[in-house]
């Protein structure tokens, strides 16, 4: 969005398109808000800021949206959630025969989704759910 003032100057370039010698509606329609914005600009300056938070919040809302309908096969990544590092953790923590047997079963998985030339589904949540923690990752540096 623009700023408030960039915004009053577009007025201004408005109101000195519709400005000719025979007094018209939209001159003086565009001519009384520019004066009126004008003289009230600390109010307008709070109006765009307002505006603008709404516009930030309904697109942040869109976007939380589209991530959840996307990701409705696994679920949004939200942080706190299983993610890798609660895999690796878990991995970590295993037993031999455990992580064994869930390496044999991962490998049975990978070579019947080889044929399909997809991922095995544990595979495939891994992956997504790093994309959504880089994504999640990459707006709060954004917004910082």
């Amino acid at each position: 969005m623009k700023t408030p003032e960039q915004l009053l100057a577009k007025l201004y370039e408005l109101r000195k398109d519709f400005q000719d010698e025979d007094p018209n509606p939209e001159y003086e329609a565009l001519h009384h808000a520019f004066m009126f914005i004008s003289f009230n600009i600390e109010g307008f300056k709070i109006y765009v800021r307002e505006e603008a938070e709404k516009e930030a919040k309904a697109a942040e809302e869109t976007a939380q949206a589209a991530a959840t309908a996307a990701g409705s096969e696994y679920g949004a990544f939200k942080p706190g959630e299983h993610d890798e590092a609660d895999e690796d953790e878990e991995l970590a923590n295993m037993g031999r025969d455990e992580l064994a047997a869930m390496l044999a079963e991962h490998d049975q998985k990978a070579k019947q989704a080889a044929g399909s030339g997809s991922l095995c589904s544990s595979c495939r949540k891994r992956r997504w759910n790093g994309r959504r923690r880089r994504q999640a990752e990459g707006a709060g540096r954004e917004g910082t």
